[in-house]
């Protein structure tokens, strides 16, 4: 690679593509969750079905052993990718002219006050900052179904 003073990422990139993950395989997903995963955004409206007990028992496996499935599978623990949906479905409810209100309600949140809370601090502006830039600002694409 060289003078390690004189490296740039052009230069390390390419050899860490090639060298060090060269054989790396993507992580497996356990069957049950991947079946959490298709049926996970048809339960977020309902609070009770996206807990850590109703899905766990959807699946046959203890909370504890569904969670370690999940977050080894998924990368995260379940309940940061819960709110990641709900906040992509709020999203997309202002991205059809719906208010902070009917966002809220459509992800599942409590109310819009808790909707922007999260929302702020996941993307880190709220949802009206977001609406005034525009959903294809630079680093926020949002697919509408």
């Amino acid at each position: 690679l060289g003078d390690p003073a004189s490296l740039t990422a052009p230069q390390v990139e390419p050899w860490v593509t090639k060298t060090l993950l060269c054989n790396r395989r993507p992580p497996a997903i356990d069957h049950r969750v991947k079946r959490v995963l298709r049926d996970l955004p048809n339960r977020l409206a309902e609070a009770e079905a996206v807990s850590l007990d109703a899905v766990a028992a959807s699946v046959g496996l203890s909370p504890s052993r569904f969670l370690h499935l999940f977050t080894t599978s998924v990368g995260v623990p379940m309940r940061p990718y819960v709110l990641w949906l709900r906040l992509q479905r709020g999203a997309r409810q202002l991205a059809r002219g719906g208010s902070v209100a009917d966002a809220a309600y459509a992800a599942g949140f409590s109310d819009a006050a808790h909707f922007t809370r999260t929302f702020r601090r996941m993307i880190g502006a709220t949802p009206r900052q977001v609406l005034r830039r525009g959903f294809a600002a630079r680093d926020f694409h949002l697919k509408v179904d």
